[in-house]
């Protein structure tokens, strides 16, 4: 099912980013620390669920070998 807007939760010391997938569900997708990583809400769009998670592991994986 493909992503069909986001919602990004800025906290403390985490962020949750939640998705809307088309039929209208919404889904937590993950969480992230803001002061590693960075998402926008359009880098989203358009993707599936599996792809949006391969896309915060990338960038986990980028971040740790960085």
């Amino acid at each position: 099912m493909l992503i069909v807007s986001v919602r990004i939760v800025v906290a403390s010391f985490t962020s949750s980013v939640y998705v809307t997938v088309e039929g209208g569900s919404e889904e937590k997708l993950f969480e992230y620390y803001p002061d590693e990583l960075s998402f926008c809400e359009l880098e989203f769009i358009g993707l599936t669920v599996l792809e949006a998670s391969q896309l915060k592991f990338d960038r986990d994986v980028r971040y740790l070998r960085s």
